[in-house]
């Protein structure tokens, strides 16, 4: 087809001089000399988007459209960072703020600092998961296992956060099921997002400290998938914390600042060996930073429609002014 630089599904995407590729199995990555980009290429669901440059061919750092690239042309791709040649050097894309990452696709794995994490009481790789791919994502028995590992260098105090995960609950029990958590089982020590049943559904999403929390009604559905993010802006930006379903904002509120202490993370339970997750969680994120809704918003577009239903996020993610 024709050249140009537009985001999107499949042949409607276009590119002006595509050059290196790379992929770390999960993306595709582009270095488009002809616009001055680094193109990501979701391959599940062949979703292109721009994730560096700014297009003007010159070089300055930033963060993904703040950044100038000039000619980008070789990748290569790891599970922490993409480094790529331009004219006259080779600079590197990471992540920002991201501080865990598991995917658990087969492996309990943080890709953030190739640290393992523990899979307790046999839990295994055997679900299908947001995008489709069979024997990709952890099932929990919702009685005893769960993923541990170190909560070294994730946010503490009343510092800036996010903690986001896909779920695919399979029960609606009358009782509390955490997605993850990490600090203490002490008050106000730890930072966890959980789901709330009444036997029959599960109509409430907390985001909690073991003291302050925000609790927004809310129906998750059983068997299909969903995107969960909680935020916290820290206490030098208000102490506001923020629950995102699917990328859209459903709750907020002014919370008494945060105390984590750190000491453990768990995936599928809370930190008191309690409240342990019936089904499949995927894609667990934690960053030392805000994201806004834009961002997250680009989280929770990585799913496909049949895996999600009609509450899957299609809508644009470019975000340039926010009133």
């Amino acid at each position: 087809g024709s050249s140009g630089n537009i985001d999107a599904i499949g042949t409607n995407a276009k590119f002006g001089n595509p050059n290196g590729i790379a992929t770390d199995g999960s993306f595709l990555y582009v270095a488009d000399q002809g616009t001055h980009y680094i193109r990501q290429i979701e391959i599940a669901t062949q979703k292109v988007s721009t994730i560096a440059g700014n297009g003007t061919g010159s070089s300055a750092n930033g963060v993904g459209i703040l950044a100038a690239l000039t000619t980008p042309s070789y990748l290569y791709a790891n599970s922490r960072s993409l480094l790529f040649t331009q004219a006259h050097g080779v600079r590197s894309i990471t992540n920002n703020g991201l501080v865990a990452y598991y995917p658990l696709k087969a492996n309990a794995i943080d890709y953030s600092n190739l640290t393992f994490g523990t899979i307790n009481n046999g839990a295994g790789f055997t679900g299908t998961n947001q995008l489709g791919i069979t024997s990709q994502t952890i099932v929990l028995n919702g009685t005893n296992q769960n993923i541990s590992s170190s909560d070294t260098g994730l946010p503490s105090g009343s510092t800036a956060r996010t903690g986001c995960a896909w779920i695919k609950p399979t029960l609606a029990p009358n009782a509390n099921q955490t997605i993850l958590s990490y600090g203490t089982g002490n008050p106000n020590e730890a930072f966890a997002l959980v789901l709330n049943g009444n036997g029959s559904s599960i109509n409430t999403i907390i985001q909690s400290t073991f003291g302050s929390a925000l609790s927004v009604r809310f129906n998750v559905q059983v068997n299909l998938w969903t995107h969960i993010c909680g935020v916290y802006t820290g206490s030098g930006a208000g102490n506001i914390s923020r629950i995102y379903v699917n990328g859209k904002l459903v709750g907020e509120t002014t919370t008494a600042a945060f105390g984590t202490v750190l000491g453990q993370l768990r995936i599928g339970n809370q930190l008191n060996n309690a409240e342990f997750f019936y089904g499949s969680i995927s894609d667990v994120r934690i960053y030392s930073r805000t994201l806004n809704e834009g961002e997250i918003n680009e989280l929770a577009q990585n799913a496909v429609l049949a895996q999600v239903g009609n509450s899957l996020s299609t809508s644009a993610t470019g975000l340039l002014v926010h009133y």
